[in-house]
């Protein structure tokens, strides 16, 4: 693999032209400032490839350097960190560190990232895939993984890295617990007091128990018409009242 940019006074483009004579890679500002960054690109054939040059419009143009380097593809070293620590470590230009700690189903962790450079936050699973991932939701331009929740256990790795590669220097990360918000548990409600009794063409004078509902029990045989009717003491009370009727208990 290998990384190329290009630092110029102008709006340059990097092309990478292969053996056979193919455009391979392309761009034009991901090294930030108007300057093209091609990183770690794998090559697929073995014989002279090109770099080109250019300039975004017909009047860019100008001095330029160009930096070519060479990369094994190999993973960088993982140090460890431990959920409630803060880690400092140091971080170089186009590079990475990478973080691990382990982490079980269900578990909930915020990852945070305090630097001076545009940094970038990963959360790699055990697999090594991507299942997270943030530029600047933290303070300033720095990255914030918040109340993410673990789906499997094993060894998680944490990736930092700068935004296009261009940012260097001191930083610190905290891997803390996520709070968990605790339900309130609401106060335990008192049964409605013992039912009354309501006789047939007669009005009576209920109140309203614990739990919004007042029961009244009436003698009625099959086939008998009923009218009922509730209303607010005094009448114009803020009550909204309904009425529910229920058949006798065990006939349904």
């Amino acid at each position: 693999m290998i990384s190329a940019s290009v630092e110029s006074n102008f709006d340059a483009q990097l092309e990478l032209i292969d053996p056979d004579g193919l455009a391979l890679a392309f761009d034009d500002d991901s090294g930030g400032e108007l300057q093209p960054l091609l990183e770690a690109i794998e090559l697929p054939l073995e014989g002279t490839y090109i770099l080109v040059v250019s300039g975004f419009g017909s009047t860019d143009g100008g001095p330029f350097s160009l930096t070519l380097v060479a990369e094994d593809g190999a993973i960088p070293a993982t140090d460890s960190i431990s959920i409630g620590e803060t880690y400092s470590g140091d971080l170089t230009r186009g590079g990475e560190v990478r973080l691990s700690f382990p982490g079980e189903t269900g578990q909930r962790v915020t990852i945070s990232l305090s630097a001076e450079f545009d940094g970038l936050l990963d959360l790699l699973n055990p697999s090594g895939e991507v299942v997270a991932s943030d530029d600047d939701s933290g303070e300033g331009v720095n990255p914030l993984l918040s109340q993410i929740t673990l789906e499997e256990n094993g060894e998680y790795t944490i990736v930092v890295s700068s935004f296009a590669g261009q940012g260097s220097g001191p930083f610190t990360l905290t891997l803390n617990p996520a709070e968990v918000a605790v339900e309130p548990t609401p106060a335990p409600v008192e049964p409605s007091a013992a039912a009354l009794e309501l006789p047939l063409g007669e009005s009576i004078e209920a109140t309203l128990g614990a739990d919004g509902q007042a029961r009244l029990t009436f003698e009625a045989a099959v086939g008998d018409v009923v009218s009922l009717g509730v209303a607010p003491v005094p009448f114009d009370a803020p009550l909204d009242l309904y009425l529910e009727l229920l058949p006798p208990p065990g006939s349904r």
